[in-house]
């Protein structure tokens, strides 16, 4: 329920944060590691919004949902073609 009402103002700024992280995954070097992609991907949303990510723990409950583990997925592809 708390997420329901919530929702509507957290949606746009986990988009963008949905973005900085494939963008992350586009532009890592080879030998990057998962927690040098979130790294990137904090400095990406903050060149962005203007603000660290403190919307983590959405992150942490949608990352593996279908809808945004796609778009994750798609920037991991991204960079694998290279």
């Amino acid at each position: 329920m708390i997420c329901n009402a919530h929702w509507s103002q957290a949606s746009p700024l986990v988009s963008k944060w949905c973005d900085s992280v494939r963008e992350g995954y586009r532009t890592n070097p080879s030998e990057a590691n998962e927690e040098t992609i979130m790294q990137l991907a904090h400095e990406l949303y903050e060149h962005k919004v203007g603000k660290w990510f403190d919307l983590m723990h959405w992150w942490l409950l949608l990352k593996d949902v279908p809808k945004w583990e796609t778009l994750r997925n798609k920037g991991a592809e991204v960079a694998s073609k290279r």
